[in-house]
């Protein structure tokens, strides 16, 4: 199993509802989570901009109610990014880490000031 694999396999084990909050992990298992978090953070700086993103999106107020939500222009274009940055993440990939650092902090820089006419220009001309 991959490291992405594990670390999703931990996290769904840690957000499962249905066990008592203090019995989801094991403290194996969260430093295990933890270790593989750090190292892919380190290691894929563009899926770790999308978690960033998802953070975001999940602490976006939502309008509406809970039957019926309407998405806020803000929360619209936080995963319009989101989007994009997997777009980018899955294309043809950096020659090298330094490549894809670089990718990731000028995607951050669109997704701060929430510019998705700018990294959409950016992504076209890449």
């Amino acid at each position: 199993m991959s490291d992405i694999h594990k670390f999703y396999h931990l996290e769904l084990e840690r957000l499962d509802y249905r066990k008592p909050e203090n019995n989801r992990l094991t403290p194996d298992q969260e430093k295990e989570r933890r270790r593989l978090l750090t190292q892919l953070t380190s290691a894929y700086p563009l899926w770790a901009l999308s978690r960033q993103i998802d953070e975001e999106i999940d602490k976006e107020p939502r309008a509406g109610t809970i039957f019926a939500p309407v998405e806020t222009p803000s929360l619209h274009v936080l995963k319009q990014l989101r989007d994009l940055v997997l777009d980018v993440s899955s294309g043809p990939r950096a020659t090298n880490h330094e490549e894809e650092m670089r990718l990731a902090e000028s995607l951050r820089g669109f997704v701060v000031r929430r510019d998705l006419e700018g990294a959409t220009k950016w992504a076209k001309q890449r």
